[in-house]
């Protein structure tokens, strides 16, 4: 939906088929593109990252990017939590039960 992003314009106006490979499959792919190739350059182009194929000089090594970590535990178990440890306090506090649905 929408404008596609620059790095979308190559796929769309089919500079980048996807050749038909008689081993894998007989049928074309119905797409102009393969998707897990689309999907790996949207990384590129809004992270800065490659998880597959050969990454150029300005890409980010997805090893070295920093991600938070998070401990769940049963509120219920265990003695109360440790005051120093304030978001821990606030995910024990704060223990919510989401359904989806109609209601």
């Amino acid at each position: 939906m929408g404008d596609p992003f620059p790095f979308e314009a190559p796929y769309w106006v089919r500079d980048r088929p996807v050749p038909l490979d008689p081993q894998w499959d007989d049928q074309p792919c119905a797409l102009p593109f393969h998707p897990l190739e689309l999907g790996n350059e949207a990384l590129r182009a809004l992270f800065g990252f490659l998880l597959e194929g050969r990454p150029g000089p300005e890409d980010i090594d997805p090893d070295e990017v920093p991600l938070l970590g998070f401990r769940l535990s049963d509120p219920d178990s265990g003695p109360g939590p440790d005051p120093a440890h304030a978001p821990e306090t606030v995910a024990r506090a704060s223990r919510t039960t989401r359904r989806l649905g109609a209601e």
